[in-house]
């Protein structure tokens, strides 16, 4: 259960409004999608906030990942496996998950996302599964995405984690038609693991 302490509750206050350059650009990213706008720049700024440029993807991956953001593409295998198929600069195939669940995230933001902070604080890693078929190692990522959901509803219906919610949006000045509660939780728990 997401539970903080006043101290911890404050520090991670302090971060987010440290980085709130970077809550900013998330906020300016979904505008753009919302509003249609997926043009160069709109690829600029979800590269550079999401960390895409220094992931040893290719030119290739870009152009298919971003032709599915546009499409709203929702299946995950599938996007996984169109980006599986191409070749990273390092000439291998690699399941890009969590790049994956940001685009999932980016079209319906009530989907979690998932990265290092979160796979910490929910005890979800990305099985070393590298000897399985290609389809054993999709079975399991969805059954990781299905688990995340899962743990984030559960989150969700508990009064404690609405209240912390609601004081973040409150502290923070976070409208509830600009970040979901979802997003609320990914920041504070990204802003939690900054200070582990």
């Amino acid at each position: 259960m997401l539970v903080f302490d006043k101290k911890i509750e404050e520090e991670i206050y302090s971060i987010l409004l440290k980085r709130s350059k970077d809550v900013d650009k998330y906020f300016s990213i979904q505008k753009m999608f919302n509003e249609g706008l997926l043009d160069i720049e709109f690829e600029k700024k979800f590269r550079q906030f999401y960390r895409m440029n220094t992931a040893g993807l290719t030119q290739d991956h870009f152009k298919v990942y971003f032709k599915h953001l546009k499409n709203k593409e929702s299946d995950l295998v599938k996007i996984l496996t169109d980006l599986y198929n191409i070749k990273t600069l390092r000439g291998s195939h690699s399941l890009q998950f969590s790049f994956t669940t940001k685009l999932l995230h980016t079209i319906d933001n009530n989907l979690p996302i998932f990265d290092k902070f979160i796979s910490s604080y929910f005890s979800i890693a990305n099985p070393n599964d590298f000897g399985l078929s290609l389809d054993k190692r999709l079975e399991k990522r969805q059954e990781m995405y299905c688990e995340l959901v899962s743990s984030y509803k559960k989150l969700l219906l508990d009064k404690q984690v609405c209240k912390t919610i609601q004081d973040c949006r409150s502290r923070l000045s976070w409208p509830g038609d600009m970040i979901s509660d979802i997003k609320v939780l990914d920041f504070m728990l990204w802003a939690n693991g900054q200070i582990k």
